[in-house]
């Protein structure tokens, strides 16, 4: 809504259209988001980003812009998404508030590592999908998926240094909150309330209850699009 008001008013309500790549749900941040635009107009791109990037609240930026095909298509185009969750023991500080789940318990990374690899491949992911978005299939492909600890946050903007720990998964698409119940599983098993073989048996059976929450919008990140 906010980029729809802003290009209009620098385009004099030349916008006929706009499409992005995915939702992201409330509180979740975006780095690479992709929209395409169709105006009735031309516009000289560098000045188009500038004068629409005055328009926008300074936690929207336009990064880039190109001219493309009429018949490209943010969604239906890609190829793969990468997102990454992080959370960490850093306390909350000004500034900081909504960049990550902020987690003080002891994190055991080679297990999640173990389980984050249970997740690549093609599977039914029924039992991480919140309903309220119609799907054809709940089955989608992980390219990869990793789990690690990282010694900053990085923002694309700028670093914040500390002891974080990173999420990072790449598929070809994902269902609703998806990213974010993996999230929960991964806690749910670091707390000892679900075993390896639990996070197994999720992607072969449906059941009647999520193995553990939908994690906290904060630290979600849709990293990047590609195409």
């Amino acid at each position: 809504g906010f980029l729809e008001r802003a290009v209009s008013s620098v385009s004099k309500g030349s916008l006929i259209n706009s499409i992005g790549s995915g939702r992201t749900d409330t509180g979740v941040h975006a780095l690479g988001q992709v929209v395409r635009l169709e105006m009735k107009n031309d516009f000289p791109l560098d000045m188009f980003i500038k004068g629409v990037n005055n328009h926008l609240p300074s936690s929207i930026r336009v990064l880039q812009a190109e001219k493309c095909d009429e018949s490209f298509h943010p969604v239906f185009n890609s190829t793969r998404k990468v997102y990454k969750y992080v959370f960490g023991s850093l306390p909350s500080r000004p500034f900081l508030e909504g960049l990550f789940l902020h987690y003080p318990g002891e994190v055991q990374s080679e297990l999640l590592k173990k389980a984050a690899q249970v997740f690549v491949g093609e599977h039914d992911f029924c039992n991480y999908f919140c309903t309220g978005t119609d799907v054809a299939s709940t089955t989608r492909k992980i390219f990869s998926c990793d789990f690690r600890q990282i010694n900053y946050l990085d923002l694309g903007f700028n670093q914040i240094y500390g002891e974080f720990y990173e999420f990072r998964v790449e598929g070809e698409g994902f269902l609703k909150q998806m990213v974010r119940l993996m999230v929960g599983a991964l806690i749910a098993l670091n707390e000892g309330k679900v075993d390896l073989d639990d996070i197994k048996t999720s992607l072969q059976v449906p059941m009647r209850q999520k193995l553990g929450p939908t994690a906290p919008p904060d630290g979600l990140y849709l990293e990047r699009v590609d195409y």
